[in-house]
Formats: C-alpha cells, structure tokens, sequence
C-alpha cells in the first residue's frame, strides 16, 4: 500500500504505512526504500537515478542498503552509482565549457587550469595544446606589433629600429618576420 501512495503523490500516507511496516520488521529494506522516496518526493524507485544528491548521503538508503538482499541491494546501487556519473558527467561538461569560454576571451593560463582537471574528458589534452599554442601565438603578436609600430615609421630613430630588430629576431620564423628584419637591416 506504501507503494501505492507513492504511484498516487501521497507521501504523508507511504510514510505512515513505511512506518507500520517497519514496526513489524525493522529490517525490511523496501519499507526504507519507500522512506527515501518520500524523502525526496518521487513516486517509484527507478527514479531515483533522477535525485540531484547521491543516495549515499541518506539515512534511509543507507538502512535499505544495509538490509536488502544481494539482487536488491545491487539495484539500489545501480540507482546511486547512476546518480553520481550523471553529476559527474555535469561537472566534466561545466569544467570544459568554462574552459572553452576563457579560451574564447583569450585567458589561456586560467582556461588550461580547467582543462588540466578533466584531461581524459572530450579532447581536454587537445585544447591545453590549443591554449598554450595560442598564448605563445598572442605573445608573439604582441612583440611583432609593437616592434613594427616602433619601426616601420620613416621617421623610426636608429635605435629604434635596432631595438625593433633585436625583438623581431627573437620571434624569427613567425609570420613575415624574417622579411621585416632584412628590410629593417637595409635600412
């Protein structure tokens, strides 16, 4: 009847009956399943595997647990064991987009720290690569615009220029690089 209450929405009245239940036998497992079910106000236990907290943290499933039988308690694992990848699942995918985003704005270090904590999920190892060619990348245009902003002016000092050189040479084979530091070596 405690089941049925539950297939109905009447918690109040499975809990009762749970309650009677366990007053005759103290160690019926399904009695606390109906418990956990109240508890987390759903109607049958396959849905269980829908609760947003693992099983484990309750009481009720510790108890039911505790006293099922080896097939019984094997399903209520299952339940829980379903909850907790699901969880998981969610954090993984949260982790990866925050990365996706700092990687977006251009926050290379702070993207990789995301993808280092799921390096096996999706391609993670693929995007620490990504990132860090792209810091790397970002660096070296930072140099090459300033050294060319600094230089390429036809009233651009010598020393300048030199300097400009002297950058450039340090980032040689990026871009046209290698072009801008003969030029600026004719000059």
């Amino acid at each position: 009847r405690a089941f049925l209450f539950l297939e109905d929405g009447e918690f109040d009245n499975a809990d009762e009956y749970a309650e009677k239940v366990l007053d005759i036998d103290p160690e019926c497992a399904e009695a606390y399943v109906v418990k956990l079910l109240v508890e987390v106000e759903l109607r049958k236990p396959t849905d269980l595997t829908m609760c947003d907290a693992p099983l484990s943290d309750s009481n009720n499933f510790k108890k039911a647990i505790r006293f099922a039988n080896a097939d019984y308690r094997k399903t209520l694992e299952k339940y829980n064991d379903a909850i907790i990848e699901r969880i998981n699942l969610a954090r993984k995918n949260e982790l990866y987009n925050n990365g996706v985003e700092l990687m977006r704005e251009g926050q290379y270090d702070l993207a990789i720290q995301y993808f280092e904590k799921i390096p096996t999920y999706r391609d993670s190892s693929k995007m620490i690569n990504l990132c860090k060619e792209s810091k790397e990348n970002a660096r070296k245009d930072t140099i090459y615009c300033h050294a060319l902003k600094k230089a390429l002016p036809f009233y651009a000092s010598e020393s300048d220029i030199r300097a400009s050189i002297s950058a450039l040479k340090a980032i040689a084979g990026y871009k046209d690089v290698d072009d801008h530091i003969r030029t600026l070596t004719a000059r």
